[in-house]
């Protein structure tokens, strides 16, 4: 099996050729001159202000400044805002450059930011996403309040629609969406590509309900769709399948009944047909939807056409 950090950086250059092979990409919009706003983050509490001496201490906030927020100098509304995480070995500047992220926000009208996890020991950028997957090190750092004060600082923002904040994540930044949407406040959904929920155990509590779509492949061999252990190390917990995966989102958004199959979708490219199945969970709080990519692999979720399939998910949805 190919190392994930190999696929991660192949996989997010080769993802930007969406057509197949003899065919030119479509064009995409330039995107105009944009400002980037410094965000400062909000003073934070100290969490060990009022525990006993013998609590263990928090692990550290990571070092990594926080990102800017990417949006149109000559901007008057308020816009969506959506932070994109690379996977694990890749880095905003990937996704950014070889995803076409600004011409897509330039598209579609929405700020963003492309985040940098911290490096491990083997200078391989990741999120303290979940057990299973992806802190290789066990290094004792706290993406979660980092990405608390980035959400809060974007809810100020003049230029930010606070309740149309979104996250989408791809592998191990797709574990990190659902890490986010279980305990930072103010996010209206998230997409995670080739990642999974919380492994068995670990709590998720979110503040309140979140729009979540989770597209994965039935023939990933990395982050496998019937669930198991990332990379293949069976020191790893097992994280959830894709269908676990969203069935907690559904309790968590208080669907109710059954999953329905609701048609199909030509996603991926390098794929003959709709080969993207949708089932989706009816009575729920915010939408709830599994995509199953069939034939696709890890790295999927990276074209155009399929950009711009999970942002029309998105815009559907947002805080009340």
């Amino acid at each position: 099996m190919r190392n994930l950090w190999i696929l991660a950086l192949s996989g997010a250059i080769a993802g930007c050729n969406n057509d197949k092979p003899g065919a030119s990409p479509p064009p995409q919009p330039s995107p105009p001159a944009t400002s980037v706003s410094t965000v400062t983050a909000p003073p934070v509490a100290s969490p060990i202000a009022s525990a006993a001496p013998s609590a263990t201490p928090p692990a550290p906030i990571s070092s990594a400044a926080l990102p800017p927020i990417n949006t149109p100098a000559t901007v008057t509304e308020k816009r969506p805002y959506v932070v994109f995480l690379h996977g694990l070995g890749a880095s905003g500047k990937i996704l950014t450059d070889n995803l076409g992220i600004a011409s897509l926000a330039a598209e579609h009208k929405f700020s963003w930011s492309a985040p940098d996890g911290d490096l491990s020991s083997k200078k391989q950028r990741f999120w303290n996403a979940s057990k299973a997957c992806c802190n290789l090190d066990g290094t004792q750092v706290d993406h979660v309040a980092r990405f608390r004060s980035l959400i809060a600082a974007a809810a100020t923002n003049p230029k930010i629609d606070s309740k149309r904040i979104y996250v989408v994540g791809w592998s191990n930044g797709g574990f990190m969406a659902h890490r986010l949407a279980c305990e930072v406040a103010g996010i209206a959904g998230i997409v995670s590509i080739a990642g999974a929920g919380p492994a068995e155990g670990e709590a998720c509590t979110p503040p309140g309900p979140v729009a979540v779509l989770q597209i994965h492949g039935d023939a990933d061999d990395t982050i496998k769709y019937a669930g198991g252990n990332a990379l293949g190390r069976t020191t790893l917990p097992r994280h959830p399948s894709a269908l676990e995966t969203v069935e907690g989102w559904a309790a968590r958004d208080g669907c109710k009944g059954k999953p329905v199959g609701a048609g199909t979708l030509d996603l991926d490219d390098k794929l003959d047909g709709a080969e993207t199945a949708i089932l989706r969970f009816p009575g729920c709080t915010r939408p709830v939807e599994l995509w199953t990519v069939h034939g696709g692999g890890h790295m999927i979720g990276m074209g155009h056409r399929a950009q711009e399939l999970f942002v029309g998910f998105l815009e559907k949805t947002s805080l009340p």
